[in-house]
């Protein structure tokens, strides 16, 4: 028994330390702040060479000078000016550095915005970098959204292609509208009302999150995404889930 005692201790050791190691904090690196402080000035400033200039090259190739415009367009209304940023999360996986920042804005306090860092011999670049928020609904967003929800409930194949981008429209086609809708009949029922819930930011989106109650199912999370189309936006997916639609 006393030959057993060493053996057991090191093993206590040994799962301590483990344990107290996946515990540590992955430390922010000290580029992170400057650089998304700098894109974020940049998205107020309307600065496209500034915002592209601590991209990747996948991501500048993806970055068009339009796209920018209306991103900062939108931000400018509907955010105001940049004024602060905090860290909120630090996380690392497969070569990447992925950090989190709570931002104030001018006329929003509480604005998420992750950026996700890769190396590039040394350098560290923007690889994504999206905006988060549980307090900006696009005006037009809500009107759209109840429209194309209240289309499906009437089986209205043409309302409900008024908003859509011609890509969506392709992929969906009156037969397949009309199984949505038998489909959602069956399970959720009746389109009633929605509520906003969040929105998410990226250069080429913009993806809005709805909890709708619908007559047989009192949540349903609704999915939009929004796509620049000329001076207006287009939907470009309409995704509804509810744990009574898979069950």
């Amino acid at each position: 028994m006393l030959k057993i005692i060493p053996v057991f201790v090191s093993i206590i050791l040994l799962l301590t330390a483990v344990l107290c190691g996946c515990g540590q904090s992955v430390v922010e690196p000290t580029y992170a702040q400057p650089i998304t402080v700098d894109m974020l000035q940049a998205l107020s400033n309307s600065d496209y060479p500034g915002y592209i200039s601590h991209l990747s090259q996948d991501m500048k190739a993806k970055t068009t000078q339009n796209d920018f415009i209306a991103l900062s367009t939108f931000c400018e209304e509907q955010l105001g000016q940049y004024e602060s940023s905090e860290t909120n999360d630090v996380s690392v996986a497969d070569n990447q550095t992925t950090v989190v920042f709570k931002v104030r804005y001018q006329l929003v306090a509480d604005v998420l915005v992750t950026v996700n860092f890769i190396n590039n011999g040394g350098e560290p670049l923007v690889n994504d970098f999206y905006m988060d928020s549980f307090r900006l609904e696009p005006v037009y967003s809500s009107m759209i959204t109840s429209s194309m929800l209240q289309a499906l409930t009437a089986n209205d194949y043409q309302s409900y292609c008024l908003y859509i981008t011609e890509d969506m429209y392709f992929r969906t086609t009156s037969d397949i509208f009309n199984q949505l809708q038998q489909y959602y009949k069956a399970t959720i029922g009746d389109f009633v009302s929605l509520q906003f819930d969040k929105i998410q930011l990226e250069l080429t989106k913009i993806t809005v999150t709805y909890k709708a109650k619908y007559s047989l199912v009192q949540e349903v999370t609704v999915t939009v995404v929004f796509v620049p189309a000329g001076d207006t936006v287009a939907v470009d997916g309409l995704f509804l889930y509810s744990p009574e639609m898979v069950s």
